[in-house]
């Protein structure tokens, strides 16, 4: 029974930076879309120590470009290398037939360096839930961004 139960926890999220946590206290300018999960990346920035910058002419040390994406567990996602092969970032899993239609779902925040214009940081947050459950999945991966780039 325990090892039938071990196959329905959730599993974790998983949590990258690079190239490490990028300096507390830095100013940030975010996209002006009001969806809610950007309202909650706002307030996580804000809690590792970011300042936001409005439109108000101050200049910000980053500009701030996220992305939130479902992509369903059984399609999965590699980059080409030179001899034709294949690097996977992601296999594809096929689903148990007793469980319900799974989805991998993925946060993604760059910092670009406003005077260089080139990316300075990257976080991104990974889980793999029931398909469907965007809605639910934003917040869980935006606090476990927040609590990764806070300060120690």
């Amino acid at each position: 029974m325990c090892a039938g139960l071990a196959g329905c926890a959730t599993p974790p999220v998983e949590l990258s930076l690079a190239p490490g946590a990028p300096p507390s206290g830095a100013s940030v300018r975010l996209p002006a879309e009001t969806t809610s999960w950007m309202t909650d990346l706002e307030a996580a920035l804000k809690a590792a120590g970011f300042r936001p910058v409005g439109e108000d002419g101050a200049r910000a040390d980053y500009l701030v470009q996220a992305s939130f994406a479902e992509r369903p567990a059984g399609v999965g996602a590699f980059v080409p290398v030179a001899e034709g092969a294949a690097h996977w970032l992601a296999k594809s899993r096929e689903a148990r037939f007793w469980q319900r239609r799974r989805s991998d779902y993925s946060l993604t925040v760059l910092l670009l360096d406003t005077r260089t214009g080139k990316p300075a940081f990257r976080a991104n947050a990974q889980q793999r839930a029931p398909a469907g459950e965007g809605a639910e999945m934003a917040p869980v991966l935006t606090a476990a961004l927040a609590e990764r780039l806070r300060p120690q």
